[in-house]
This record gives structure tokens, C-alpha cells and sequence, in this order.
């Protein structure tokens, strides 16, 4: 076995492994939420029992949502291991696929206080295996949904010369110069998208100034 996949095996196992602590993180919060929300349903029935419950769904539905994320990256991992030949190339509008993947991430990004819009008004469209591409604009949007911290996120599509791009606003800070690889290793869903994106025969990588907002850029030929 060549060096270069010794390399990737190790990779996917470590990023595997940081999938498990992820997976275990939300699971522990949805015991510890169900626990108390049950305790909550036998006090008596008040105004604060009620606001507190309410509070508590809405975590467990956050929670909930992360889960099924990490779940779909996973998914997609194993979907990588196959014969990429067999998912059709066919005509996609980047513009209107990224208008669904943020309706279809609309209630996940309101029990976060978070906004995601699109600021486009071009129609880019282009020949992709859709169902790939799908699974890589999900999961860089719902990393931003994640991280986002009550924030706006802007998402921006558009094309040049070269290539077609989508652009991510509000993925944390971005990492000094050489350190960009860290995004993507401390971020399952990240990941994964490069991953994904990789075997699309497209880039995904950090744009923003050091010590500023960081902003992924998606870029497909």
C-alpha cells in the first residue's frame, strides 16, 4: 500500500474518532435535557415551569438537528468508499440549490437566533453529480448554522473565467497564515465537505484576513 493512502487512512480514522466524541456530546446534552424536562412535567404547572420546558425543547431540537448532521456525515464517508461513476453528472442551478439547502435549514437556524441569507441575485448553473454537491453545500451552511453564534450568515453564489464558487460568511475566526487545515480538523462537517468536494473534482478553502471572520469558498470547475 502506497504512503499517500496509508496517509488518508489515518486521516479518515481521526476524523472518525472526532466524529464518535461529536456524536457523544449532543446525546449527553439530550439525556441531561429529556431528564430535566421530565422533572419539570411533574412540578407543578406555572409560568416559569413552562418557559423553562420551553427552553429546554428548543435545546433538545437543536440538539436533535446536530445529531442528524453528524449522522449524514458519516453516511456520506461511507458514500465516498463506493464507485463515484455510478452518481450521474447532470445540469444543476447552484443559485436555486443553495435557496433550498437554507429554507430546508431554516428551523435549525432559528433555535439558534441565527439568520441565513442569500445574497444572489445571478443564476449560475453548471454539470455536477448533484447528489454530491447537495451534501457538500449542506454541510458548510450547517457548520455556519453551528457556529454561528446569534450571528447572520451570508451565503453568496456567482461565477468568473475559471470556475463557479459559492461563498460562506461566519465560520469563526480565520486561522494565521498556514494554519488553515485546522478549520477543517477540529470541524467534522467541515471536513467532510472537503472530503465531498475533493471528490468532485472541486476546492473548499478558508478566505479572510487572519484574526478576522472567516469565510469558506467553494469552487467548481
Amino acid at each position: 500500500m502506497a504512503a499517500s493512502e496509508f496517509s488518508n487512512i489515518r486521516e479518515r480514522r481521526s476524523m472518525l474518532a472526532l466524529a464518535s466524541h461529536d456524536l457523544r456530546n449532543p446525546i449527553s446534552a439530550l439525556k441531561l435535557l429529556l431528564g430535566a424536562a421530565n422533572e419539570e412535567l411533574q412540578s407543578a404547572e406555572s409560568r416559569s415551569s413552562q418557559r423553562t420546558l420551553t427552553s429546554r425543547l428548543r435545546s433538545m431540537m437543536r440538539q436533535t438537528h446536530e445529531l442528524t448532521w453528524l449522522v449524514d456525515c458519516l453516511a456520506n464517508i461511507s458514500f465516498l468508499e463506493q464507485d463515484l461513476v455510478e452518481v450521474p453528472v447532470e445540469s444543476v442551478n447552484l443559485t436555486e440549490l443553495a435557496s433550498a439547502t437554507i429554507r430546508r435549514l431554516a428551523e435549525a437556524a432559528r433555535l439558534v437566533d441565527c439568520k441565513v441569507v442569500l445574497q444572489s441575485a445571478v443564476v449560475v448553473s453548471g454539470r455536477w453529480r448533484r447528489t454530491l454537491l447537495e451534501s457538500v453545500v449542506s454541510h458548510i451552511i450547517e457548520s455556519a448554522v453551528k457556529s454561528a453564534g446569534g450571528k447572520s450568515i451570508a451565503v453568496r453564489v456567482g461565477h468568473d473565467e475559471r470556475s463557479a464558487w459559492l461563498l460562506s460568511e461566519n465560520h469563526g475566526v480565520s486561522p494565521v497564515k498556514g494554519e488553515a487545515s485546522a478549520c477543517f480538523e477540529r470541524d467534522f462537517l467541515l471536513w467532510t465537505a472537503r472530503e465531498i468536494a475533493h471528490a468532485l473534482g472541486a476546492s473548499l478553502v478558508v478566505d479572510g484576513q487572519p484574526g478576522q471572520t472567516a469565510a469558506l469558498v467553494l469552487r467548481l470547475q
